[in-house]
């Protein structure tokens, strides 16, 4: 709990400071205002997704859920000049995402010409109904606190069992203590997806994929790690090769 809340700490030290890449035509250290760039607000924008985002039925069946984070990158005229998933909880989930955001095009107020690019991001908290899970609220000025889309949850004929959080980190621990690392990747996978702020998962993920010789993975884990510990923990993800991007 205590790095939960120290990674939470740092990423409103992070907005405040301006590690986001802003205008320059901006204060300096001031980051992009998502309630003074979207039209109509962030209230409009969090009305919009909430309105135009589907929970994909094959995420339903497999029993998918987390916090998906996306970055939306804005040219100074309000045009969507990319998106990038930075916390992916899948190809069903991310496509949905990157489809609803596609779709803010032209929802974002002009800019002066001497404006840069800016990013905002996106949080949505995919959530099957009666499977609660711990994220936290974090949000700044170009950061959407996150928002729910729920769905009723898999059907029965699902082979895939939600475990609650503390099941999860218990049989995280009861796997990293067996050396069993195949099945505490798995479940290491399913934790950051539910809440890819926890610092503590990711030393557990870098181990299991060292010790299944996936070295490329450990890597990036290695990477992101550093960077939270830097207080860059969103704006650096966007700038990992592994994340998934798509322009327009």
């Amino acid at each position: 709990m205590i790095r939960h809340l120290m990674l939470g700490l740092s990423l409103l030290i992070s907005v405040q400071s301006g590690a986001q890449t802003g205008s320059p035509a901006r204060h300096s250290g001031s980051l992009p205002n998502l309630n003074e760039r979207f039209k109509g607000g962030e209230n409009q924008l969090r009305l919009y997704l909430g309105e135009t985002t589907t929970y994909p039925a094959e995420a339903v069946v497999r029993g998918r859920m987390g916090l998906s984070i996306a970055a939306v990158t804005v040219t100074p005229n309000g045009r969507v000049a990319a998106i990038t998933i930075v916390n992916s909880l899948g190809d069903p989930i991310d496509n949905e995402v990157t489809r609803v955001l596609r779709g803010t095009d032209g929802r974002w107020h002009k800019m002066q010409p001497n404006y840069d690019t800016e990013t905002f991001y996106i949080q949505l908290r995919f959530q099957l109904a009666h499977h609660p899970f711990y994220s936290p609220d974090i949000s700044g000025p170009n950061i959407m606190a996150p928002l729910s889309i729920t769905a009723s949850g898999a059907p029965e004929t699902s082979t895939h069992h939600i475990l609650p959080d503390g099941k999860l980190a218990h049989r995280m621990q009861v796997a990293m203590g067996a050396s069993d690392y195949a099945l505490a990747l798995n479940l290491l996978d399913e934790a950051i997806r539910r809440n890819p702020y926890n610092l503590d998962a990711y030393p557990m993920r870098i181990t299991c994929s060292r010790h299944l010789y996936q070295r490329s993975q450990a890597m990036k884990d290695v990477r992101k790690l550093k960077r939270f510990m830097n207080q860059e923990p969103l704006a650096s993800f966007t700038s990992d090769k592994d994340t998934q991007s798509s322009a327009r």
